[in-house]
C-alpha cells in the first residue's frame, strides 16, 4: 500500500509539472513531451526490428539528438530561442550538436566491440615459435586495415559513399588474412584481435555487390570452423553476438554451424566458455533470445542433448575420454543474490536479511561456491613420488558459477552491468574464483512482487530461467542455492515436480533468514528442517560452514575443501565493517579456546565449571527473584559453557541466539531472557534446581533440545524486556559469532577424523569494560570479568535484605554472581 501510494503521489507531481509547463511554454513543453514519449516507446520495444542492427540504432539516437537541437533552438517559447534574424547560426548549432552526439554514440559502441572478452586464452606454448612470428605479422596488417575502414570523425555510411574504391580495397584485403593464414596463425590471430569490432565495421555494399561481411562470416564460420579451437569458437560466438544476430539474415545459421561442428567434451567447454565471460552475451542469452528462428533453437538444443548421451556413454564404458571427464565434478553452481551472496541489510525489494551489514559478503559463500565446483573427486597421483597433486582450485579452468537472479532485465543490460560490475570487484578484491553468468528476471514478474508482494511470479520465472538452462547443460548435474526470503524454495518444488529436470538438480541449499513457516512454498514439509521432510534434498542453513559440513557429509566436496571453507569464513568475518566502535573480533585457535574455557589455573572460572547463577558463599540464601511478572528463580540453577550444552543436556544460552531465535524476524525480533523463555523441540529435558525443595518449582529455564540440529524456529519471546526488543550491531555480532564458531566446532570434529589441522575460532569483542555498571534482570549491577574464548561476563549483583526479627535497622548486604553473554544486556 505504501509503495502504491508513492508511486500515486509520484505520478500526481508529474502531471502537475507537466501542466505547469504546458501552461507556461506549450510549444517548446509539448515538442519535450513527444521526444521523451517516442524514446521510452524505443526503449519498451528492444524485440522490434528498430533494434535488430547497431547502425539502427546509432541512426535513431541520432534523430532524436537533432529533434531535441531542433526544438530548443527553433521553438519561440524555448529558454535558449534564436530569433528569425538569425537562422544559419541557429541551424549550425543543430547541426554541430547533432554531429557529436552522433560520434558520441559510436564512440560507445566501439568501446562496447572493441572489449576483450574475459574467455581464457590458449598457452601461446602450444604454437610454434613461426606461427607466432607470422601471426604477429598479420595481425599488425589487420589492425591498420582496421583503423582505415574504421575513421574516428566519419561513420561508416559517409566513408562508404565518398571513398568506396577503397573501402572495397581494403575489406578484400582483411579476407585475403584470414584466409591464407593456416590454422595457428587463425587461432592467434582470432584471440588477439578485436573481432567484433571488425565484423562490425565489414558491410555488405549491396549497390557494388560485394557482401564482404559475409564472406568473411562465411569463412570463419563454415569453411574454416573445424581448424578453430574452443576459445577461438567462443570469441567468433562473441563476436556475432555483440554485433547482433538480426544484423545479418545468415548469423542465426553460423551460430548453429559452429555449435553442430563441436562434440564432446569441447562442445562442453564452448557452452562454459560461452557463459564464463562475465557480461549479458551468455549461451543462454545466445539460444533463447538472440536466435528467434524456433527450428534452429530446436535443432541446437536437440545436438546438445545428443552430444551429452554419448559423454554418458563414453563414462558408462569408461573409455579415454570417459576416464579424462572423470575428473571434474560435472557440476553447475546455481546460486541467488540478495540474502544468499550477500546480506541485502532489510533493503525492500531486494531482502528481508538483516543479520548482517548491508551489501556484507557472507562469510564462507565464495569458497563454498569454489568447493561445489571441485567436487570431490579422486586426486590422480603423481607418476614419480606418489604424492597427491594439488587439490585446490586450478585458475585455469573454467568455473560453472551462474546467479539465478530475480533482478529484472531492463534495456540492454543496463541492470545486469551493475551486477557484473560488483562480482569483478569480488575477483579483483575477495577472490571470487570465476567469473559467472546470470540469468535475470523480468520487469513483469518484479512490479507483481513490488505491488501485490506475491513471490509466486518471481519463482516461476526462476523456474523458467532454470528449466531453459538444465536444457543447454544436460550433461551437467546443479546444485541450487538461495534463501527462504522470497520464492527460492518455491522454484526448487517445481524443479522436483518436473519429471524431466528432478534428477538434474541435485542438491538444493537454502540460506534461512526468516521463520520457516513464512517460507513461501505450495508444500508444507518443504518448510521443516528434518530430513524426513517431503524432499530430503532441500537443505536450511544459517552459516556457510554448516553447509559445508552437510556437503561433506553428501559427498560434494572433500575433507580439505571444507577446511578451506571455513578458514575463509573466518577470514570473510574479520573483513565485515560492523557499525560498532569495539574492536573487531580476533581468531583464537581451537586448542586455546578449550584452555581458556577448561583451564584450571583460572582464578574466576575453575576446571569445566557449569556457569552458575547462585549467591555469594558470604551470603544467606536468598528469596526467590521476582523476573518482571514471570515464574520466580530458584536458589541454584545450573547452566553449562556455551557451545557443549546440548550434548550434556544443560541450559546452553547458545541455544537462545541460534537458529530458532535468529529466525524471529531479519532482525527485529525481540531478546529472549536468559533465564526465562518458552520454545518447542522434538526431544527435551527440562533443567529444574539442584535441591530437593526447588524441584517442585516451576523452572525458570529452558526447555532444550538433545540435537541441536534439529531446532525448531517455534520461539516465543517475552515483551518488557530490556533490551528493547531491537537488535544493534553489537548484539548481531555477538550472535554471528556464536554461530559461527558452533559449526567451526563441528567442523574441526571432521577435520580430527582426516588428520586435518583445526580452524581457529573466533574471539568475542568485550563491550563493557571491567567495572562498568551494566542492568540484567537480577537488577543492576558491575561487570568483574570477562571469558573472551566464549563472551561471557561475570556480573556481580548486590542488594539489601531485611534480617529475620529486626524490625528496624536490620539489613544486610546480599550478593549474586551472574555469568550471562553481552548480548543479554540492554542497549545503552
Amino acid at each position: 500500500d505504501s509503495f502504491l501510494l508513492l508511486i500515486n503521489l509520484c505520478v500526481i507531481l508529474l502531471v502537475l509539472a507537466v501542466v505547469v509547463a504546458v501552461q507556461l511554454a506549450p510549444e517548446f513543453s509539448l515538442s519535450l513531451i513527444g521526444i521523451c514519449a517516442v524514446a521510452v516507446i524505443y526503449i519498451l520495444t528492444e524485440q522490434w526490428m528498430t533494434h535488430d542492427a547497431v547502425e539502427f540504432e546509432n541512426r535513431f539516437w541520432t534523430l532524436m539528438a537533432f529533434l531535441l537541437a531542433r526544438a530548443v533552438v527553433f521553438c519561440k517559447d524555448s529558454p535558449l530561442h534564436f530569433s528569425t534574424e538569425r537562422p544559419a547560426l541557429a541551424w549550425f548549432i543543430v547541426v554541430v550538436f547533432t554531429f557529436l552526439a552522433h560520434n558520441y554514440d559510436r564512440h560507445l559502441r566501439r568501446l562496447v566491440l572493441s572489449k576483450v572478452p574475459n574467455i581464457r586464452k590458449v598457452s601461446s606454448s602450444t604454437f610454434g615459435v613461426e606461427a607466432k612470428l607470422n601471426a604477429d605479422v598479420k595481425l599488425a596488417e589487420l589492425r591498420d586495415l582496421l583503423h582505415k575502414i574504421d575513421q574516428l570523425w566519419m561513420s561508416s555510411t559517409f566513408l562508404n559513399f565518398f571513398f568506396l574504391p577503397s573501402v572495397l580495397f581494403w575489406e578484400h584485403k582483411i579476407i585475403s588474412i584470414f584466409a591464407e593464414a593456416n590454422a595457428d596463425e587463425l587461432n592467434i590471430i582470432i584471440s588477439s584481435i578485436e573481432l567484433a569490432l571488425m565484423i562490425y565495421k565489414m558491410k555488405d555494399h549491396k549497390y557494388a555487390r560485394q557482401p564482404n561481411r559475409t564472406k568473411l562470416l562465411k569463412l570463419l564460420a563454415c569453411d574454416r570452423v573445424t581448424e578453430l579451437n574452443v576459445t577461438s569458437k567462443a570469441l567468433l560466438l562473441d563476436g556475432l553476438q555483440r554485433l547482433k544476430l538480426s544484423a545479418h539474415p545468415q548469423c542465426e545459421e553460423f551460430v548453429r554451424t559452429i555449435i553442430m561442428r563441436t562434440k564432446g567434451d569441447d562442445l562442453s567447454d564452448l557452452k562454459s566458455s560461452t557463459d564464463a565471460k562475465g557480461t549479458i552475451e551468455s549461451l543462454h542469452h545466445l539460444i533463447y533470445v538472440d536466435i528467434r528462428q524456433a527450428k534452429i533453437k530446436e535443432s541446437i538444443l536437440h545436438y546438445i542433448e545428443e552430444q551429452a548421451e554419448v559423454q554418458a556413454a563414453h563414462k558408462k564404458i569408461n573409455t579415454k575420454a570417459g576416464k579424462r571427464s572423470g575428473r571434474l565434478a560435472w557440476r553447475k553452481i546455481l546460486s541467488d543474490v540478495d540474502d544468499t551472496l550477500c546480506c541485502s541489510g532489510g533493503a525492500w525489494p531486494s531482502g528481508i536479511d538483516t543479520s548482517f551489514p548491508k551489501k556484507a559478503i557472507y562469510p564462507g559463500v565464495l569458497a563454498f561456491y569454489r568447493e561445489l565446483d571441485l567436487g570431490s573427486q579422486q586426486l590422480q597421483q603423481q607418476p614419480h613420488n606418489n604424492e597427491p597433486v594439488n587439490d585446490e582450485w586450478d585458475k585455469s579452468r573454467i568455473g560453472n558459477l551462474v546467479f539465478l537472479s530475480a533482478r529484472p532485465h531492463v534495456y540492454k543490460d543496463i541492470s545486469e552491468n551493475f551486477t557484473y560490475a560488483k562480482l569483478q570487484v569480488l575477483q579483483k578484491e575477495r577472490g571470487l574464483y570465476t567469473s559467472p553468468t546470470m540469468l535475470p528476471g523480468s520487469l513483469d514478474t518484479g512490479s507483481q512482487f513490488m505491488v501485490k508482494d506475491d513471490c509466486e511470479p518471481i519463482a516461476q520465472k526462476k523456474f523458467e530461467n532454470l528449466r531453459e538452462y538444465l536444457r543447454l547443460y544436460p550433461e551437467f548435474s546443479c546444485i541450487f542455492i538461495g534463501d527462504n526470503g522470497q520464492g527460492d524454495v518455491r522454484t526448487a518444488e517445481m524443479v522436483f515436480d518436473d519429471d524431466r529436470f528432478r534428477n538434474s538438480l541435485h542438491r538444493v541449499y537454502i540460506h534461512q533468514v526468516q521463520p520457516l513457516h513464512r517460507t513461501h512454498t505450495k508444500y508444507n514439509a518443504s518448510r521443516t528442517r528434518y530430513s524426513q521432510s517431503r524432499n530430503p534434498n532441500i537443505f536450511y542453513f544459517v552459516t556457510y560452514v554448516e553447509a559445508a559440513i552437510d556437503a561433506y557429509h553428501n559427498a560434494l566436496i572433500r575433507p580439505s575443501g571444507l577446511r578451506r571453507i571455513m578458514q575463509e569464513a573466518v577470514n570473510d568475518f574479520l573483513l565485515i565493517k560492523w557499525t560498532v566502535t569495539a574492536p573487531p573480533p580476533l581468531a583464537i585457535t581451537a586448542t586455546a579456546a578449550t584452555n581458556s574455557l577448561f583451564s584450571s589455573t583460572s582464578s574466576t572460572f575453575s576446571a569445566n565449571p557449569p556457569l552458575q547463577v547462585m549467591q555469594s558463599s558470604s551470603c544467606r540464601p536468598f528469596p526467590a527473584l521476582p523476573l518482571t511478572g514471570h515464574s520466580s528463580l530458584s536458589t541454584q540453577q545450573w547452566m553449562s559453557p556455551i557451545g557443549h550444552s546440548s550434548r550434556m543436556g544443560y541450559f546452553n544460552p547458545a541455544d537462545l541466539v541460534d537458529r530458532g531465535v535468529r529466525a524471529l524476524s531479519p532482525d527485529r525480533f525481540k531478546i529472549p531472557s536468559l533465564l526465562h523463555h518458552t520454545t518447542h523441540y522434538s526431544s527435551s529435558s527440562i533443567i529444574g534446581s539442584s535441591s530437593s525443595s526447588a524441584s517442585n518449582q516451576p523452572s525458570s529455564l529452558a526447555v532444550v533440545s538433545n540435537n541441536k540440529r534439529k531446532r525448531s524456529t517455534a520461539v516465543e519471546t517475552l515483551d518488557g524486556l530490556p533490551t528493547g526488543g531491537i537488535m544493534n550491531d553489537s548484539m548481531k555480532r555477538e550472535m554471528r559469532i556464536r554461530e559461527l564458531n558452533r559449526d567451526l566446532e563441528a567442523g574441526n570434529a571432521i577435520l580430527a577424523q582426516h588428520q586435518l589441522p583445526a580452524v581457529d575460532l573466533l574471539l568475542f569483542p568485550q563491550l563493557r569494560s571491567i567495572g562498568s555498571t551494566v542492568r540484567t534482570l537480577f537488577g543492576t549491577g558491575t561487570v568483574v570479568s570477562f571469558r573472551s574464548s566464549d563472551g561471557i561476563y561475570e556480573v556481580h549483583v548486590y542488594w539489601f535484605d531485611r534480617v529475620p526479627g529486626e524490625m528496624e535497622a536490620g539489613f544486610s548486604k546480599r550478593c549474586i554472581k551472574v555469568f550471562l553473554p553481552g548480548i543479554s544486556f540492554p542497549k545503552r
